[in-house]
Parts: structure tokens; C-alpha cells; sequence
């Protein structure tokens, strides 16, 4: 089995009953000491959406992510940083 130094999910929001297992088998997929980056809409995503429907992202709240979520889906892994934060997205026309 191949395995990685780094991998990155950008945005990969999954259904709740897959997403803490597919985060915990990315484990067999680094090589010792390897690093995951994470990058996803959180739950406060929704307050964007309402103002604005052409604003993308998941709209089912169970996709979305919190602090504790990504902390128990990744428990047994070391967590270099984890932090919430808005950003302007230029998503298209």
C-alpha cells in the first residue's frame, strides 16, 4: 500500500455516517509522522449561506465542520493547528 508524506483535503465534506471513518483510515495512508491539512466550511457556514444562496458549500449542517468534530474524527493523531477563520472566496459568476 502506497503511502504519503502529506495529504490534503480541501473542502471534502462527507455524509456524518462515512466522515469520521474515512478521516481515521487516512492513518494507514501516512507514512510515520506524516501531516494532514484540512481545509472545509464550518457550521457558521449556514449564516453566509442564508444571506447569500449562491455562496457554495455544503447546505446539509451535518456536513459542516466544528473544532470538536475534526478533533474527534482525528483523535490519535497529533493536531499541529486548528483554527476557525472567515475568508473571502471568489467562486465564479
Amino acid at each position: 500500500k502506497e503511502q504519503f508524506d502529506v495529504i490534503v483535503l480541501i473542502f471534502a465534506h462527507f455524509d456524518p455516517e462515512s466522515r469520521m471513518a474515512y478521516h481515521q483510515q487516512l492513518c494507514d495512508y501516512l507514512k510515520p509522522n506524516g501531516k494532514i491539512i484540512l481545509e472545509g466550511f464550518s457550521k457558521k457556514h449556514l449564516e453566509y449561506s442564508k444571506k447569500n444562496p449562491a455562496v457554495g458549500g455544503p447546505k446539509n449542517p451535518d456536513m459542516l465542520f466544528s473544532q470538536e468534530m475534526i478533533l474527534s474524527d482525528f483523535k490519535g493523531f497529533k493536531t499541529l493547528l486548528l483554527q476557525e477563520q472567515e475568508v473571502m472566496l471568489q467562486e465564479g459568476e
